[in-house]
């Protein structure tokens, strides 16, 4: 399904429970024509388990591929579930819901060991969670590229029932909760460097008085690299909307965007360089009415002006919301139907239904699969560059470096995900489940003639054999790292208590590896 590793995406969905993780997801099914678009949100879909709906709450982890084109004849991105020109590139997006309950936070572990990126939700009313920190910090323990979703907007509008502008400062608020949770991160990596630089400092200054005690020396010329501490950039880290690493979105009205697609609405009606507004566009920065130039706080002079995110972005949404939910205007609802060009049915536009007419105005205004499927591609790496710093830490994980060189063949093509012939095989396996063997495809489709085969055992009892229907054998969830897998490969499976530090010869290693 995915040939190339560049067009592909290895994600997980993650945060605290009941901040809309499988509602999100829902509408990405939708695009990918998984399940109607009027169930996205309601359906639950990946919620397979009978328990999981009852409670609504996810208690397993659920993978799903999905498959979206991003177009470049234009220069824009469709996030359309197929291909729609010649020039569109086919991503493949390997997906993963987890449950956000912290009793099952071991199954965040496991999904977060097979995928390079992870879409955080926060709900913007609760704010961030005791589960929230954790999937953060298991997103920086993994290496993983994290994408900020802030989730259930709406419910500013229709609950708190919040002014624009009191939205606007509630949002910076919740951005800088999460960045100090990443900030305190950080601080806890650079002490540990801290302790490593000193320990490591005092060992080379003690084999350099020892070297010179025996060759009756100075102990002079100490190796300058090892006594200078090595500062990090923390810049790369935080979440900020105008590097493309925030979404804000409302899942349940099947709606999302990042800043980035209002720069390019107004870029042109302004006649302000795309690039330069989507800088300022979040921020302390104001719109003059009079030059129609961008000002900063300091140039404002007393003047009472609305941050340029409240007046072109929170206001238009705020307007969609007043006029079909709060006060439903059928004229105010036409006029923005007009302005945005969109194509809405008049039976549409009529109905009575006005939770359906709104989503029906967000899904082609703001679509959630686009916005968030073209995040994914921005920010979240392929795996040939997620392994390049992914791998050495999983193969090391004493690793305090980015990355290592590799040190033989099998480390190489590990590093750089190769799928060469002679590239050794090496797959992760972070699950194992029963499944019974009638569930599995090729008992599906066996079905037929075992019906056949059952009605002349019925005919002949003494003839009759079992079908083995009740059998249960075991599946692998696991993510190929290096080489080639196919069906009917002769594999090494590697089991946990097996000792790296022996070779694989050794007695106490032997019945730890399996064919």
């Amino acid at each position: 399904m995915a040939s190339n590793a560049t067009f592909t995406r290895n994600i997980t969905a993650s945060g605290h429970v009941d901040h809309g993780k499988t509602t999100y997801i829902d509408s990405l099914l939708a695009a990918n024509n998984i399940i109607s678009s009027r169930l996205a949100g309601k359906i639950r879909y990946l919620d397979s388990r009978e328990d999981e709906q009852e409670r609504g709450i996810t208690m397993e982890s659920s993978a799903v591929s999905l498959r979206f084109s991003s177009g470049t004849a234009s220069g824009t991105n469709s996030g359309t579930a197929t291909p729609t020109s010649a020039l569109s590139t086919v991503y493949t997006v390997n997906l993963i819901d987890t449950p956000g309950h912290v009793d099952f936070s071991s199954e965040v572990s496991i999904s977060s060991r097979l995928c390079d990126g992870t879409l955080v939700l926060v709900d913007v009313v609760e704010g961030v969670c005791t589960q929230t920190i954790s999937v953060l910090r298991q997103a920086r323990a993994e290496r993983m590229k994290p994408i900020l979703i802030l989730n259930k907007f709406d419910r500013l509008i229709t609950e708190l029932q919040l002014t624009p502008v009191e939205a606007y400062h509630h949002l910076a608020q919740l951005i800088e909760q999460v960045n100090a949770v990443m900030g305190s991160f950080f601080a806890s990596e650079r002490l540990e460097d801290d302790l490593r630089w000193r320990e490591e400092r005092e060992r080379r200054l003690e084999a350099r008085k020892q070297a010179a005690a025996i060759s009756d020396q100075p102990a002079e010329g100490l190796d300058q690299t090892i006594l200078e501490f090595q500062e990090k950039d923390d810049e790369d880290i935080y979440f900020s909307p105008e590097r493309g690493n925030v979404i804000f979105a409302s899942a349940i009205d099947g709606w999302a965007f990042r800043i980035g697609k209002f720069a390019r609405l107004f870029s042109n009606k302004l006649g302000i360089n795309e690039d330069n507004l989507k800088r300022v566009i979040w921020g302390d920065y104001y719109m003059d009415p009079k030059t129609k130039r961008v000002i900063s706080q300091k140039h404002l002079k007393g003047r009472s002006l609305k941050p340029i995110f409240v007046q072109f972005v929170l206001e238009n949404i705020w307007n969609v919301y007043d006029s079909v939910i709060t006060n439903p205007n059928p004229e105010k609802v036409n006029k923005i139907v007009t302005a945005l060009n969109l194509r809405i049915l008049p039976r549409d536009l009529n109905s009575k239904n006005h939770r359906h007419l709104l989503n029906l105005i967000f899904s082609q205004w703001l679509p959630l699969a686009t916005c968030t499927i073209q995040a994914i591609i921005d920010v979240v790496p392929p795996p040939n560059i997620a392994q390049r710093t992914r791998l050495p830490k999983i193969v090391y994980p004493q690793l305090s470096e980015e990355t290592q060189e590799p040190k033989d063949k099998m480390e190489a093509g590990l590093w750089a995900c190769s799928a060469d012939e002679d590239s050794y095989v090496v797959a992760y396996i972070s699950k194992m489940f029963a499944v019974q063997r009638k569930e599995m495809p090729e008992s599906k489709k066996l079905k037929g003639r075992r019906n056949e085969e059952s009605a002349e055992a019925q005919q002949n009892p003494e003839n009759e054999t079992p079908l083995g229907d009740e059998d249960e054998i075991l599946l692998g969830f696991s993510r190929l790292y290096s080489g080639r897998l196919r069906s009917g490969s002769w594999i090494a499976a590697v089991l946990p208590k097996y000792d790296q530090r022996k070779p694989p010869s050794h007695p106490r290693n032997a019945k730890y590896i399996a064919t």
